[in-house]
């Protein structure tokens, strides 16, 4: 996938369904700022993981278990 295609792909599967992400994040963890910052580090996880030739182009599948695991990690620190 190349960059622009990558960026496409990102803005229409993944910050077209940012509230629902944000809503699964704040059942959660229920400051608006401790919010963001999970949001923003899934969002850098994702990025990361479209690189690897496993990603298996279902987005928000992908985003849900980020979110899981960065809210683990919050709870743990």
């Amino acid at each position: 996938m190349n960059e622009m295609d990558k960026k496409e792909f990102f803005i229409s599967n993944i910050v077209a369904n940012q509230s629902e992400f944000e809503k699964h994040i704040r059942s959660k963890v229920y400051t608006n700022d401790v919010v963001e910052d999970i949001l923003q580090e899934a969002y850098e996880r994702l990025w990361t993981q479209m690189l690897k030739p496993d990603f298996d182009k279902e987005p928000k599948r992908w985003m849900h278990g980020i979110i899981k695991n960065c809210i683990r990690e919050y709870w743990r620190r």
